[in-house]
């Protein structure tokens, strides 16, 4: 008897917390762009997407590009505003480690 009220709570709960992400897919697809694009989202952006508003970029975003051995990024992976990220160390790296090969273009290792 316990058991059966358990599975009808936990099932009852399940449909509504469904209907509560389907009637709001909306503002989930909204969340989702936002964390792809600023890796991270605060109170701000949360309450501007949930009132409906394009979420705002964070208070320490930088949007400036930064050249990267690959072209131009907006952020670089882990790196603070005006540090390096690792993309930026690695490729450092790769670098002179080519040079010092005698191998001045080819900065990052790949098939022959």
């Amino acid at each position: 008897m316990i058991d059966e009220e358990v599975r009808r709570v936990i099932d009852s709960n399940y449909q509504r917390a469904y209907k509560i992400l389907q009637s709001n897919m909306d503002k989930l697809q909204a969340m989702s762009e936002a964390l792809i694009k600023y890796e991270t989202i605060d109170e701000e952006q949360i309450k501007d997407i949930m009132e409906g508003r394009v979420p705002r970029p964070p208070r320490d975003w930088d949007d400036t590009p930064t050249p990267t051995p690959r072209g131009l990024r907006r952020r670089e992976a882990n790196g603070a505003a005006g540090e390096p990220g690792w993309t930026t160390l690695v490729a450092a790296i790769f670098s002179r480690k080519a040079e010092a090969e005698g191998r001045p273009g080819k900065a990052f290792p790949g098939p022959p």
